[in-house]
């Protein structure tokens, strides 16, 4: 089932899922973000890519948009660039078709 989520980036320094929901701001602006609420997202082809200017500084003024669907188990989707040779702990995985930058 295709669905359309709202997600912003979290700049962990660890390798780990790094976007968060919005949804979980709604009613709580000062929501602190918890690993176990974030998710990774995957393109489902290389040509949807979120641009590397995004996560170096466009995460400060826009959050993302994404349709697609959730795998049905957590994972970590092969497209996760690593910093360090561990594998991430598997987290939810929204693999999206299309993605909007929205001003925040």
């Amino acid at each position: 089932m295709t669905e359309t989520i709202e997600v912003s980036y979290v700049n962990w320094a660890c390798d780990c899922a790094n976007f968060i929901e919005r949804k979980f701001y709604k009613y709580n602006s000062y929501y602190e973000a918890k690993e176990e609420d974030c998710i990774f997202i995957e393109p489902t082809n290389k040509d949807r890519k979120i641009p590397d200017i995004y996560y170096e500084k466009g995460h400060f003024e826009y959050f993302l948009k994404l349709k697609g669907q959730f795998y049905k188990d957590k994972g970590v989707p092969n497209s996760y660039d690593r910093k360090t040779p561990e594998k991430p702990e598997p987290a939810r995985v929204f693999r999206y078709d299309s993605f909007e930058l929205v001003k925040k």
